[in-house]
C-alpha cells in the first residue's frame, strides 16, 4: 500500500447569542446546541507528499479565512498549501462564519496534525451509488428526484472497511429557519449513523446548488434529520460494497487557485420585473392555500429582493482546485455548483471548497430562466456570475 490515511476532528464551540447564518427569514440568534459542530480532517500520506482535506460544519468558508487556514495547516504538517483544502458542509444551522474564524484555523491545524500522525496503511477506492428519497433537484424542467453519492472507501491492510469519505450533493437544510440550535444538519446525522455502523467518516457537500431535501423530507425536525442521515449513510455503505470505479495510488499532485469570473448582468431579461412578478406569485399562492406553493413563492420573493438590492456587478473571485490521488481525482469549486456540473467517472466534485462565490448554475439553468422570466429559479436569480462561467471554473479545476 502506497498510501497511509488518518482521520481526526476538532469540536467548534459556539457561544449563545452568536449570529446564525443560512436563512434570510431567520431572526433569532444561537440559543444552544442540538448537535456539536466540528472541523474534520482526513490526511492522505504517500510517497508523493501529504494531502489534507478539512471539512467544517459551517455555512461557507470565505476566501481569506480559507487561505489562512490552508497555509497554517500546510506549515503544521510540512506540506504545500496546494495539497490542503478547507470545505464547508453548508449547514444552515450554524453560526455566521465570522463568529468562529479563530477557532476554524486552530481546529484545522489540530485535526490535520492528529490525522497525519494517526495515518495508517490503507487502500482507498472510489464507489458511487444512487441516493433516493433524500434529495432532489428543486429547479429545472426535468428535475432528478434522486442524486448520486460518492464514497471513498478506506480499508486497512486486511481489506476491512475502516472509514468513508462521502460527498453528498444535497443542501443540508432539513432544519428550518425557526431553529436556533446549532447542528451540522444532514452531514452530522450521516456521520453519527456511520459511527454506529462501526466506521469513521468525513462528509463533504458536493454539487448541491440546485438540490435540497424539500421534495422528500416529511418535516423539519431533529428526528427527520436523523432519518434522512440514516438513509444517506446506508447509501454510502451500499456504494462501498459495489465494485470500485477507481483506486488511489499516491498523492500525485494538487493545486488550489483563484480565478476571476465574469459578473452577472443585472439587466438580464429574467431579472427585469422579477420583484413584481414574485410578489404576484406569492399573493396567488397564499390565495390558493397550498402550503407548498407558499413556501416556494416565499423563497422566490426572497431571491428577487436580494437580486434587486445587489450592488453594481464586479468580477467574482472563485476558488478552483484539484487533488490527484492517482486513479482518483478530487475537484473543488468555491461556491454552490449545480448537480449537472459534476463530471462523474473517476472524478468527484466538492462544492463550498476553499472560498465562496455563491451559486454556480449551469448554462441550461440560465437558459431556463430566460425562457421562463416570470418564474426564474431563486438560485439563478441571485447568482453573481454570468452564464457559462461555472463551466469555465470547472474546466480550470479539471485542467490541473
Amino acid at each position: 500500500m502506497n498510501l497511509r490515511v488518518g482521520r481526526a476532528a476538532y469540536q467548534l464551540e459556539v457561544a449563545r447569542g452568536s449570529s446564525m447564518g443560512g436563512y434570510v427569514a431567520r431572526s433569532g440568534a444561537v440559543s444552544g446546541e442540538l448537535h456539536p459542530l466540528e472541523v474534520g480532517a482526513v490526511a492522505f500520506v504517500g510517497a508523493g507528499g501529504v494531502a489534507v482535506l478539512c471539512v467544517a460544519d459551517l455555512l461557507q468558508v470565505d476566501d481569506g479565512p480559507a487561505a489562512t487556514a490552508r497555509s497554517a495547516v500546510a506549515a503544521a504538517v510540512g506540506t504545500s498549501p496546494d495539497l490542503v483544502w478547507l470545505c464547508a458542509t453548508h449547514t444552515h444551522s450554524g453560526p455566521m462564519p465570522g463568529e468562529v474564524t479563530d477557532q476554524l484555523v486552530a481546529g484545522c491545524v489540530s485535526a490535520a496534525r492528529t490525522a497525519v500522525s494517526d495515518a495508517r496503511p490503507s487502500a482507498v477506492t472510489l464507489h458511487r451509488a444512487e441516493l433516493a428519497a433524500v434529495g432532489g433537484q428543486r429547479t429545472g424542467s426535468s428535475r432528478r428526484a434522486a442524486v448520486p453519492v460518492d464514497a471513498l472507501r478506506v480499508a486497512n491492510s486486511s481489506g476491512v472497511l475502516v472509514g468513508l469519505v462521502g460527498v453528498v450533493p444535497v443542501h443540508p437544510t432539513v432544519l428550518g429557519a425557526a431553529n436556533t440550535l446549532v447542528s451540522p444538519d444532514l452531514p452530522g446525522a450521516v456521520r453519527r449513523s456511520l459511527v454506529a455502523a462501526g466506521t469513521w467518516s468525513l462528509v463533504a457537500t458536493g454539487a448541491s446548488g440546485d438540490v435540497s431535501t424539500r421534495a422528500h423530507r416529511r418535516e423539519q425536525t431533529p428526528a427527520e434529520v436523523d432519518r434522512l442521515g440514516g438513509l444517506t449513510a446506508d447509501a454510502m455503505l451500499v456504494a462501498a460494497a459495489t465494485p470500485a470505479l477507481a483506486e488511489a495510488t499516491d498523492v500525485v499532485s494538487g493545486r488550489v487557485s483563484v480565478m476571476e469570473l465574469e459578473p452577472a448582468d443585472p439587466e438580464a431579461a429574467f431579472r427585469r420585473g422579477a420583484l413584481e412578478s414574485a410578489r404576484r406569485t406569492l399573493a396567488e399562492a397564499r390565495a390558493s392555500g397550498d402550503a407548498g406553493l407558499v413556501r416556494d413563492a416565499t423563497v422566490g420573493l426572497e431571491g428577487a429582493e436580494l437580486a434587486a438590492g445587489a450592488a453594481e456587478p464586479t468580477a467574482v473571485s472563485c476558488a478552483t482546485a484539484y487533488l490527484d490521488l492517482g486513479g482518483i481525482r478530487l475537484l473543488g469549486l468555491g461556491g454552490e455548483p449545480f448537480l449537472d456540473l459534476a463530471p462523474g467517472g473517476s472524478s468527484v466534485l466538492l462544492g463550498y471548497a476553499n472560498g465562496y462565490a455563491g451559486y454556480l448554475p449551469t448554462r441550461t439553468a440560465f437558459t431556463d430562466a430566460t425562457a421562463h422570466p416570470a418564474h426564474p429559479a431563486y438560485e439563478v436569480l441571485i447568482s453573481r456570475v454570468a452564464p457559462g462561467q461555472p463551466e469555465r471554473a470547472l474546466a480550470a479545476a479539471q485542467g490541473g
